[in-house]
């Protein structure tokens, strides 16, 4: 049975306990990039509006009680204090929760930064050892630095849509937010590298990842080949480039994938489809060939392949050592993996499953100690047991509005 958030999953403290991170960011890059250092063990505190938060308590259907599944998914291991930054009270509390954490996430456009004194000389002056850590879409400095940036005009603008989708068809975005989750993971391994230098200077560090940044950084092997041939270019569908057989192919029932990568891989598969003689042949004994004559090579293998069906030819080409594995659709590969799960319980008679990290430690390994928070859900016991604040003092704010 899965492990659940509100059970001791882990015999050990994650490698980044005591260390406190002050999470202004909403929607996905930032919030993917805190949970994945919650789950490591540090202490995140989510600051939202206190009452409107984070966006993406709205974005359903599908909902679980009053989370969004988009919630769900980037919040865990987090606590969330409503804060409103515009008020007095409210800035004078972040302040104070500033000077007693480690680590900044935003994600604030340059005009709202100002507004709200977070320029980082601001940040730095109030906490010389913080490492901030800056969300942008473009440029700062440039035109287009007000403009907002969602996840699908990235794609778009970045280049990634125009060799996604079928060479014949329109250019088409990936399935879920890749650059957002990308742009998570960098700022992460940004952030953990400026504690690491910490340890060793005693200096903070101010980092800033921008979205644009990320996705044209993304598309490594694609962006180099351009600039080494001049070529725009295109789109493939499911086929690679460069490696050739390395795509999709129907069986006699359902499709598949085969990603024969080296020429060992190649050998391979020719044996375990009786065509030992392509093998051998130097029009397709090298991968350079085999892309030069892709046409052919994929047009055959297309008409071996629809001899069989799926599970004969996947246990075949794996018992090759030939990469291959059917196009599973998302309820399938759960059934398949149900250890990739892990439960919540959001309240006692409301349990969800939700996708556990993909960080395996050993030594250290990451925990599932909270489920993502109601809005405002701790700010009482943050404020109280870190700020220090009395019941007056909260009570005052929070008829001030300034928290909530």
């Amino acid at each position: 049975m899965p492990a659940t958030c509100n059970e001791a999953t882990e015999a050990t403290s994650g490698p980044l306990e005591g260390v406190r991170v002050l999470d202004l960011s909403r929607v996905l890059a930032g919030p993917y990039c805190t949970m994945t250092l919650a789950d490591m063990g540090a202490d995140v505190i989510k600051v939202e509006h206190p009452t409107t938060g984070d966006e993406t308590r709205t974005w359903g259907p599908p909902f679980a009680g009053e989370f969004s599944s988009y919630f769900l998914s980037v919040n865990r291991n987090k606590r969330s204090v409503g804060l409103d930054l515009s008020k007095t009270g409210g800035r004078e509390a972040f302040l104070d929760l500033l000077t007693r954490s480690q680590i900044l996430v935003e994600n604030f456009r340059p005009s709202s930064r100002s507004k709200l004194q977070l320029d980082p000389d601001q940040i730095r002056k109030c906490n010389p050892g913080i490492v901030h850590c800056h969300f942008y879409a473009y440029t700062p400095e440039g035109p287009r630095s007000e403009y907002p940036g969602y996840d699908l005009s990235i794609q778009a603008e970045s280049g990634l849509m125009s060799i996604t989708g079928e060479p014949d068809g329109a250019p088409t975005k990936v399935g879920v937010a890749l650059i957002d989750i990308c742009a998570g993971v960098h700022a992460a391994t940004a952030i953990l590298a400026a504690i690491l230098r910490r340890e060793r200077t005693g200096q903070g560090e101010y980092i800033e990842i921008g979205l644009l940044d990320v996705a044209v950084a993304s598309l490594v092997n694609i962006v180099q080949g351009h600039l080494v041939s001049g070529r725009r270019p295109l789109r493939y569908g499911n086929a690679h480039p460069s490696i050739v057989p390395y795509r999709d192919f129907q069986t006699k029932d359902q499709p598949m994938v085969v990603a024969a990568g080296n020429s060992h891989q190649w050998t391979a598969l020719c044996a375990a489809l009786d065509l030992e003689s392509w093998g051998r042949d130097s029009s397709f004994a090298t991968n350079d060939a085999r892309v030069r004559n892709r046409q052919q090579v994929e047009s055959r293998l297309q008409r071996v392949f629809r001899e069989h069906p799926r599970t004969h030819w996947i246990e075949s080409l794996r018992q090759a050592g030939v990469p291959a594995g059917p196009v599973n659709s998302i309820d399938e590969v759960l059934e398949d993996y149900p250890d990739l799960l892990f439960d919540i319980d959001l309240a006692p008679a409301d349990r969800v499953s939700s996708v556990r990290s993909p960080l395996r430690l050993e030594q250290a390994p990451v925990g599932y100690r909270m489920p993502p928070p109601g809005l405002g859900e701790h700010t009482e016991d943050v404020l109280g047991t870190i700020a220090g604040y009395d019941e007056d003092k909260i009570a005052i704010l929070r008829r001030e509005g300034a928290i909530g």
